[in-house]
Order: C-alpha cells, then sequence, then structure tokens
C-alpha cells in the first residue's frame, strides 16, 4: 500500500519532515560530547604522565645526590660532604607516595615503584648508613669493595627508575 505526504495530516507532514534531521543533530551533538570527554580524558592521562615523569626524574636526581654524598663522605672523610645525603634522604619516602599517586591508574607501573622503593630501602639499610658509621668508625679498610659495591648498588636504582620513566614518556607519546 502505497502512501503520500499529501495524504498525512499536517501534524504528521511536519513530523515526518522535521525528525529525521532533529535526529542527526542529536547525534552530531553526542558525537561531539563524546569528542570532547576524550579529550579531557586524554588531556588529564598525559598531564599525569608528565608529571610521573618529573617526579622520576626529581628521584633519579635525588637518589644520585644521595649516593655522591655518602661517597664523597667516604672519600675524603669530610662530614660536610654528607650533607648531600642528609639533606634529601627525608624527602625519598614523600616522593614515592606521590610517584604511586601518579602512577595509581597502571598497576604494573605502581608494582614498579613499589620495587624501586624496596630497592632504595634496602641501599640505605645495607650499604649507605653501614658506609657511614664505617668511616666514623675510621674502618676503611674495604675501601675499593666499599666504594665497587655502592657504585653496582645505584647503577640498579638508576636502571630501574630509568625503566620506570621510559615507560611513563613512551605513553605521552602514544597520545
Amino acid at each position: 500500500m502505497a502512501f503520500s505526504i499529501r495524504s498525512l495530516k499536517i501534524r504528521q507532514q511536519i513530523l515526518l519532515v522535521t525528525l529525521p534531521p532533529m535526529f542527526v543533530l542529536l547525534c552530531a551533538i553526542a558525537l561531539l560530547l563524546y569528542a570532547y570527554w576524550m579529550s579531557r580524558q586524554t588531556d588529564r592521562a598525559v598531564r599525569q604522565s608528565a608529571e610521573s615523569v618529573i617526579q622520576g626524574e626529581q628521584l633519579l636526581r635525588h637518589l644520585t645526590e644521595m649516593h655522591a654524598g655518602v661517597r664523597g663522605y667516604l672519600l675524603a672523610r669530610d662530614p660536610r660532604l654528607l650533607t648531600g645525603y642528609t639533606d634529601v634522604e627525608p624527602q625519598i619516602p614523600q616522593e614515592f607516595v606521590t610517584l604511586r599517586a601518579l602512577e595509581g591508574d597502571d598497576p604494573a607501573a605502581v608494582a614498579a615503584v613499589d620495587s624501586i622503593d624496596a630497592a632504595v630501602r634496602d641501599w640505605q639499610r645495607e650499604w649507605a648508613l653501614p658506609t657511614i658509621d664505617k668511616v666514623k668508625r675510621g674502618d676503611t679498610s674495604q675501601f675499593g669493595s666499599i666504594l665497587a659495591e655502592g657504585e653496582k648498588r645505584i647503577a640498579a636504582l638508576r636502571k630501574q627508575v630509568a625503566t620506570l620513566l621510559q615507560a611513563d614518556r613512551a605513553e605521552n607519546t602514544e597520545y
């Protein structure tokens, strides 16, 4: 059964002519809102990842300062050189808290931060503090092996932090 628009009432004719453009307009608005929401999400993720990179670089810098302070103290036996360690040490736990919060969306990254945190605590407990105590006591008989162990351990820590930084930088380039 064929029908014609002319056979419809005026109200039905108006609906038939206006509903399809209204539907298209609503779909366009919905797509626009979705695109806006996605751009906001992407912007937030990129900003968070950039902040994570900055925090990771600061952590790396502080670990290097701490190691240099202990190493300088071991070499020169000058307590003033130890300020690089003692000034930065209280900041390290807060830096890990901040880094964990920034990486909160990625469980693998949070696990990496926890691993680095544990490694830093181990490095302090097993190398930095015993080395400081040995120098204070005047026992530097194993001077070469202490330095070598310290270099090996800080290199491993730097590598772990650098791996985390590379992952964050790669995440930035994805967006």
